[in-house]
């Protein structure tokens, strides 16, 4: 399994370049795009050295390969209190991300009120795993990618084999709470950030397949052609996140894609979503 920290971790090279070494631990078909993005937040971090991020943009460019990659920072704007950050990565010259980073100096004042309204669901601790529902279910696909071993995943809806046999279509939304391992929480805000960010990315495809009818399942995949988060308070004391994200509009090969992180306490920790782009399955080249 992989470890967020030392997987998401940039050395400086020069005065505006770092780098990093995406790990395989984090494959999913390649890269995954959240913990992508998460490396150019902790090169924009790095570079800037203010407590926290407040929000991110990133576009995916290509897929990049489990190796070396260059981060080239642009500082856009820079004041005691804020700074904006461009981090591009490319991978032997070749771009693989580009990501426009906020971030913000701690102790600041403001206006304060919270009128969000955490979804109304079981405990952690009344939840099933996926383990412990695969265990009742030997027959049942597993998942191939190193990914899934980075996070312990308890869903809030689950379907048998069975079931998602016969599935008629129904809403296109996913939660879950979710668990990072081998360590849970990270004290650095900007560690932290990265795990929110990471399951922003990754439960928008979950959120929009969970509605496909069973016979309509695998006719087409979509990647994300990008992730923007908004990073609202400190999770850090929450092992457990809820992630909640829907997908209420697909037309003319895009999905449009809303997700929320929730602390156990009930907190909005970040907001934001995905577009993404549909791609004909490798079983559905063509309509009959």
């Amino acid at each position: 399994m992989g470890d967020l920290a030392e997987d998401t971790s940039v050395t400086q090279a020069s005065e505006d370049r770092w780098g990093a070494r995406l790990s395989d631990e984090w494959d999913i078909w390649g890269p995954n795009g959240g913990y992508v993005a998460s490396v150019c937040l902790r090169a924009a971090g790095a570079a800037v050295g203010l407590a926290r991020p407040v929000t991110v943009a990133c576009h995916y460019l290509s897929v990049g390969r489990f190796d070396h990659v260059d981060l080239d920072v642009t500082v856009l704007r820079s004041t005691r209190r804020t700074a904006a950050v461009r981090v591009h990565m490319s991978q032997d010259a070749v771009p693989i991300a580009d990501a426009t980073v906020w971030a913000i100096a701690s102790g600041l004042e403001g206006y304060e009120w919270d009128e969000s309204s955490a979804p109304d669901v079981a405990s952690p601790a009344e939840v099933p795993s996926v383990e412990e529902r695969l265990a009742h279910e030997p027959e049942a696909p597993r998942s191939p990618f190193a990914f899934a071993r980075n996070l312990q995943q308890k869903p809030l809806e689950w379907r048998s084999q069975e079931e998602l046999a016969a599935f008629p279509g129904g809403a296109h939304k996913a939660r879950a709470w979710m668990r990072f391992v081998p360590t849970a929480t990270f004290a650095d805000p900007w560690v932290d950030a990265c795990r929110s960010l990471i399951l922003l990315d990754t439960w928008a495809w979950p959120a929009a397949a969970n509605g496909v009818p069973a016979t309509e399942r695998g006719r087409f995949l979509a990647p994300n052609l990008d992730v923007t988060a908004r990073f609202h308070a400190d999770a850090s004391e929450s092992e457990w996140l809820l992630v909640d994200a829907r997908a209420p509009v697909a037309a003319d090969g895009l999905i449009g894609t809303e997700v929320c992180v929730w602390t156990t306490h009930g907190r909005l920790a970040a907001s934001g979503g995905a577009q993404l782009f549909c791609r004909r399955g490798p079983a559905h080249p063509q309509d009959n």
